[in-house]
């Protein structure tokens, strides 16, 4: 796997991801996940462009799951947000960013706990990505 055995660290819960520019990874500090809980990224999104969230897992069991983000009508700052579902795997797991028009890749390394570690239901269980515009107050749209 492009990733494993896993950098040192990654970002903290919220990050920034610059569209715009060569997007570095993180090494530190390692933030530790629960399997359930929401993650969170702040898009600064000047092109309006659309992008690719993959979470790689350490264990091999585990097939990447791939999320799109489209931006929202709103050029600029926007949150994105996905749950991580409670099947993934307890250990260590990546998620790498690539937008439409950019070489660059951006990938958060991440401890995750508390989860089923159920390959299976993992398939079966579907992961989105809602997207909001940060400067109206239009609801979140469902990516999936």
């Amino acid at each position: 796997m492009k990733y494993l055995p896993f950098l040192v660290a990654m970002t903290a819960g919220q990050s920034l991801l610059p569209f715009d520019q060569i997007l570095p990874i993180l090494w530190s500090p390692v933030v530790s996940v629960q399997a359930g809980q929401e993650i969170a990224y702040q898009l600064s999104n000047a092109r309006n462009v659309s992008c690719e969230a993959t979470i790689h897992f350490q264990n091999s069991t585990f097939l990447p799951i791939t999320m799109r983000v489209r931006p929202k009508p709103c050029a600029g700052d926007q949150n994105a947000f996905f749950t991580l579902p409670v099947a993934v795997p307890d250990g260590m797991m990546a998620v790498e960013w690539e937008c439409s028009g950019s070489n660059a890749t951006l990938v958060d390394i991440m401890a995750v706990s508390g989860g089923t570690g159920d390959s299976e239901a993992l398939l079966q269980e579907e992961t989105c990505m809602v997207v909001e515009c940060r400067n109206t107050s239009s609801s979140g749209m469902l990516v999936c």
